[in-house]
């Protein structure tokens, strides 16, 4: 999805765009609107379009032990909640 935003950005005035967009652009597959190997992925944009957040949270315990998110520097990092992260690395980079 990273690599997703990249694409649509350079296509669109520097602005990031949200899932839909994403998948309507061609850019993702129309799966991702879903539940995708037990994650379900959201686009949170800034109000401008200049930013934002891409999470992955796991629909339960068993589909998934971790939740994720990335930013525009597209590292991939451990949910923020301490919960649906490995301890002591809540907000960290995965390693």
């Amino acid at each position: 999805m990273n690599t997703a935003q990249v694409s649509y950005q350079s296509s669109h005035s520097g602005l990031f765009g949200n899932r839909t967009d994403l998948v309507n652009a061609g850019l993702l597959d129309n799966r991702f609107t879903g539940m995708v190997s037990g994650y379900l992925y959201t686009v949170t944009l800034s109000a401008n379009s200049l930013d934002y957040t891409l999470d992955a949270i796991a629909t339960s315990t068993n589909s998934g032990r971790y939740d994720y998110y990335t930013l525009p520097d597209y590292v991939i990092r451990y949910s923020t909640f301490a919960s649906r992260a490995p301890g002591g690395l809540s907000g960290q980079p995965v390693r």
